[in-house]
């Protein structure tokens, strides 16, 4: 009860806090609104006042302002009144207090020095912080409730009894012995017994109920959290001090009114040549700016309300537009001006007027034939004897590039004659004129209508062109004067047609002429597009052997006075630069940027197992072909052969390579335009691909320049990388290569290559140069050469032989799998000729059958005891004289799904006139 009564004291004391504190709030606001309020009205008092002074000067001036003033006045009364009556918010006077003291169509009026700006209003206090409460005590703890008693515990419950063992199974019977010699059956095991059942197990005792817990103290209760006090009431922002009144320093109050035009025209359409006025008068008169809709127009410095333009020309065509401001207020007028002329003020053919053009000391005659009619009837404006004259146009506006042309010719009239012709062309820039074209003719010797040009710069501007004309026992006459749109016509003319196509060989010769019909002051200038070569700027330039660097558009160019004419000349480069590289590089060139240069080389590669066995063109090895030596270098090292220039394409590059070797690096082709330090990779291959050659064909693009074609080897990780190429062209037109690869080759200069004689047959072929021993029968020459000094091979037909026998030759083993073309050239040359005989040749074993010598077997199995067969499949027979020349032949082999060998087999005739030869043997892949 103690602490009870304690808690109701607090609560007590803290209420009444908190009422003597709302009572301190309300009396500090009382007082705060009471100040402001007596401040705010010492304000209003000082208003009034200064209204009645303000009321009291325009007075005598003017009663309706007074009644105007009045009026505000009352306004400030209800605003005062407001205040009385408590209305807190914040009073701001504002200049339409006088707005509407003037009459209806007037703006603002009171003139003079700017009034004083009125008092900030003081700014309120802010209210202080309110105490906060008391915090409320804390509740003392209940006691903590008493520890029930704990339960007795239960009885120990009886275990229960162990159950009986059961019963063993009984013993199964013994088998009976068995008779001696065969064993009994086993006697069946006995039925194991039935397992006794478990006791039952005894129940547990129950356990003895818990004792109750006892009840916790009860918890004391929260203390009263004491009220925050109210937070202080801010204070209101102080009234901002009205803007001061301006002074008038008249004697009366001065309004000002709104400006008006006095003339309302806005088209204004008069001929060219004639006077207009822009009218732009306001009332009360203020200064006037104008400005043109073109942004070129030249206006006085010093603007008027009415500006004059004498003899209207087409530049002044278009909107004017004009603005007048008073400071208060401003108006714009936009006056159109057009034309019912046609012309541009400028071009003039003289037929029916002058075109609005000023001629000074000109007439404008038909005495004699003119220009633009050819004939008397014709108009055209001439000089006076003796005298200067001067011809002025109107003014233009021009945008971008313009020509002036005109006609005109001189008549001698006394001796000593002269005459000299001024063009001027003047712009008319703001702020000042300036000339852009000044020419001056002087031809005494013109008698006869001639065209002259002037071009002016591309320039966006007004302009006018004046001519002046000084003669001396002269008359100078002038006809069609017109002014274009863009550049000049070139007076000067090309001497060949202005656009042609010129075709020249390679190594051949040939001009390409821009020279002028007539050259007076004309400049050259000469290029080719794409081209890094700078060329001489002569009328004519010279190709003394044509390279495909030389191909290409070239770009002539006529200069005269300023005055240009083009030309274009494509030059197109035939032919085609096949290297076998028999008698060096050709037009290929070693690069400095690599690790090492290309080899040339005929017959194999010093290393084994890699590179070709022979060369691509001759099959042999005496034919010669290029070779990247990968021993003693490193991977990736690289040799790199680079062509001769190129124009910019396309060009189809041909080439056969060789890339046989178990760690060969790879074959790359790049391009690199001449103003370029980068190459672009067009063509690659990589990887071992055996001994035989391969034909790449590659088109190379078109490039905006010239360019130079590289082949780069690259050395693979051993010195089993050897990379060789041969017959490499380069030509123009269609990229088409042939898709055969040569397997077999052999022109029998060096020996019988991959051929072997048999030793199955009745005699061998010979190898031979000149002619065979024989007359009339086998050639003179070989193929392969045309000489007496060439090889080839044949067979003798003279005693031994006997009608009949066979000489034949055997190609090493090719793979099944793949069609083939077999080609050679024969000679069969003999009044008793016998035949040559095709064979395709499958060996299952890889073993030869034996062949009796007098077989003439074409198609079928041959054998004999202990040999295994081979089978043999006739693909080409001929027979018979067929002349002293070579004839080509070309036989199809077809698809094998066995390996295979072909032979040649040679078969002597009825007489000794019967010597056969062949010569240039090759097996490519695909059809013929």
């Amino acid at each position: 009860m103690g602490i009870r009564h304690k808690y109701s004291e607090r609560t007590t004391y803290i209420t009444v806090s908190v009422c003597l504190i709302q009572i301190i709030v309300f009396v500090a606001v009382t007082v705060i609104e009471n100040h402001k309020r007596d401040v705010l009205q010492t304000k209003l008092d000082t208003k009034r006042q200064k209204i009645a002074n303000i009321s009291a000067r325009c007075f005598n001036s003017s009663q309706l302002k007074r009644s105007r003033v009045n009026q505000e006045d009352d306004t400030f009364n209800l605003i005062r009144r407001q205040v009385s009556n408590g209305d807190n918010g914040i009073i701001q006077t504002q200049e339409h207090l006088l707005e509407k003291s003037c009459a209806n169509d007037t703006k603002i009026c009171l003139k003079g020095l700017k009034g004083d700006v009125g008092l900030v209003g003081v700014k309120g206090d802010i209210g202080s912080q309110g105490e906060p409460g008391l915090i409320g005590n804390i509740g003392v703890p209940g006691n903590n409730g008493q520890k029930g008693l704990p339960g007795n515990p239960g009885p120990k419950g009886s275990s229960g009894g162990k159950g009986s063992k059961g019963d063993g199974g009984v013993d199964g019977m013994r088998g009976l012995k068995g008779n001696i010699g065969n064993t009994g059956e086993n006697g069946k095991s006995g039925t194991r017994g039935s397992r006794g059942p478990k006791g039952v197990q005894g129940t547990n005792g129950r356990k003895g109920p818990q004792g109750q817990k006892g009840f916790p103290g009860l918890k004391g209760s929260l203390g009263h959290v004491g009220d925050s006090g109210d937070i202080g009431i801010k204070g209101e922002m102080g009234e901002t001090g009205a803007k001061g009144i301006m002074a008038n320093t008249s004697e009366t109050c001065d309004c000002i009114r709104k400006i008006e035009f006095v003339d309302n025209t806005t088209v204004i359409t008069a001929p060219l040549g004639t006077n207009i006025k822009l009218n732009c008068t306001t009332t009360p008169s203020q200064t006037v700016n104008w400005k043109h809709s073109s942004d070129q127009q030249c206006y006085p410095l010093n603007d008027g309300n009415v500006i004059t333009i004498n003899q209207l020309s087409p530049a002044d065509l278009g909107e004017h537009v004009c603005t007048v401001n008073n400071g208060f207020h401003n108006i714009q007028k936009t006056i159109f001006v057009n034309s019912t002329d046609s012309g541009d003020g400028i071009s003039c053919d003289f037929e029916n007027s002058n075109c609005h053009l000023k001629l000074y000391k000109w007439r404008v005659v038909n005495n004699s034939d003119d220009h633009t009619k050819g004939s008397k009837n014709g108009h055209f404006a001439t000089t006076y004897d003796n005298s200067t004259s001067r011809i002025e146009s109107l003014w233009v506006k021009v945008d971008g590039q313009s020509c002036l042309t005109f006609w005109y010719k001189n008549e001698i009239i006394g001796s000593s004659p002269g005459s000299s012709i001024d063009v001027t062309t003047k712009g008319s820039s703001c702020p000042g004129k300036q000339t852009y074209v000044h020419k001056t003719i002087k031809d005494n010797q013109v008698t006869n209508w001639t065209q002259e040009f002037l071009q002016l710069p591309n320039t966006s501007d007004v302009i006018q062109f004046i001519f002046d004309v000084r003669t001396n026992n002269m008359v100078v006459s002038i006809d069609d004067i017109s002014l274009l749109n863009g550049t000049c016509p070139l007076l000067s003319k090309f001497y060949e047609p202005e656009n042609i196509t010129l075709t020249i060989p390679l190594d051949g010769h040939g001009n390409i002429n821009c020279s002028a019909e007539k050259p007076g002051d004309v400049l050259y200038s000469m290029t080719k597009m794409g081209s890094c070569q700078n060329l001489a700027n002569t009328g004519i330039h010279t190709i003394q052997k044509a390279s495909f660097s030389d191909a290409g558009t070239y770009v002539c160019k006529l200069i005269s006075d300023g005055e240009v004419k083009t030309k274009f000349v494509t030059v197109n480069v035939t032919g085609n630069t096949n290297c076998t590289f028999e008698n060096g590089i050709c037009d290929w060139t070693q690069d400095q940027q690599d690790n090492q240069d290309w080899v040339s080389r005929s017959s194999t590669t010093p290393s084994s197992g890699t590179g070709p066995n022979s060369d691509h063109t001759f099959g042999d090895s005496t034919g010669h072909y290029m070779y990247f030596e990968a021993s003693g270098g490193s991977q990736h090292d690289t040799a790199v052969l680079k062509s001769h220039m190129l124009s910019t394409g396309p060009y189809c590059l041909s080439m056969a390579y060789n890339m046989n070797g178990d760690s060969i690096g790879a074959l790359n082709v790049y391009t690199k335009e001449c103003n370029s330090t980068v190459r672009h990779k067009i063509w690659s291959v990589a990887g071992n691909k055996g001994e035989h050659w391969f034909d790449a064909c590659i088109k190379t693009p078109v490039l905006s320049r010239d360019y130079q074609i590289y082949i780069e080897a690259e050395r693979g990780s051993t010195y089993a990388s050897d990379i060789a190429i041969d017959d490499v062209n380069i030509h123009t037109g269609n990229c088409i290569c042939s898709s055969k690869t040569v397997v077999r080759s052999c022109n029998f200069e060096q020996g019988l290559c991959q051929w072997h004689q048999l030793n199955t047959d009745d005699f061998d072929w010979t190898r031979l140069s000149g002619p065979t021993d024989s007359r009339a029968t086998g050639p003179n020459i070989d193929h392969t050469t045309a000489t007496g000094n060439g090889y080839y091979l044949y067979i003798e037909s003279s005693s031994p032989r006997t009608p009949g026998n066979k000489a034949e030759l055997e190609s090493t083993t090719l793979p099944g799998g793949s069609q083939y073309c077999l080609t050679f050239y024969y000679n069969m040359f003999g009044a008793t000729m016998g035949a040559l005989h095709i064979y395709k040749e499958v060996t299952p074993s890889g073993k030869r059958a034996y062949l009796p010598p007098q077989s003439s077997l074409t198609s079928g199995t041959a054998a004999q005891s202990g040999v295994r067969s081979s089978t043999r499949t006739l693909l080409f027979t001929i027979a018979d004289d067929h002349g002293a020349t070579w004839h080509k032949q070309q036989v199809n082999i077809p698809v094998s799904t066995s390996d295979f060998k072909i032979i040649l087999s040679g078969v002597v005739g009825t007489s000794f006139y019967s010597d056969l030869a062949i010569d240039d043997i090759s097996i490519t892949t695909g059809t013929c």
